[in-house]
């Protein structure tokens, strides 16, 4: 079952309230409340298309330009561990943190694996790995050229 649906690039969820026997929703990812409802899935579809239109007139209305959810930017709060890792794993790779992480989301959403193009060894830096304990836990190792453990931190696999 799908809990959203969407019209004019806005997304709005699909809720039901038992005790009122009635579905409603609102558009998700805009600081502006748009909510409808409907006594069956028709009359939602229905009530959605016509709150998005009746923002988007109103928003012209008032001469102001409507919000545009999911722009392609966001903050995301981590661990610094976490932050760690993920740069030196984004160094390991050759690419910006911005990348890695989108290539990351790309894997945990879309199933996505990045495509590595060249894989480069930086001369004297350290050498990252990715293990697992016996107990299956994965962890991030990083080893000096002499095989020195500099760090060793544990990563939680992202739950969808």
């Amino acid at each position: 079952m799908n809990n959203t649906m969407e019209y004019k690039s806005y997304i709005g969820s699909v809720e039901f309230s038992e005790e009122d026997s009635l579905f409603y929703g609102r558009v998700l990812g805009i600081r502006a409340l748009v909510s409808y409802e409907g006594e069956n899935a028709h009359d939602l579809i229905a009530d959605f298309h016509s709150a998005v239109d009746d923002y988007l007139a109103l928003c012209e209305a008032e001469g102001i330009k409507p919000e545009t959810a999911y722009k392609g930017s966001f903050n995301v709060r981590i661990s610094p561990e976490l932050h760690k890792a993920a740069v030196i794993a984004a160094m390991r790779d050759q690419i910006s943190l911005n990348s890695f992480v989108e290539d990351a989301i790309a894997v945990a959403v879309e199933g996505v694996e990045p495509q590595i193009i060249e894989r480069y060894e930086i001369i004297n830096r350290p050498k990252c790995e990715f293990c697992t304990t016996k107990n299956g836990e994965l962890y991030l190792r990083l080893k000096a050229a002499n095989g020195e453990i500099i760090m060793e931190s544990a990563v939680r696999k992202a739950t969808r």
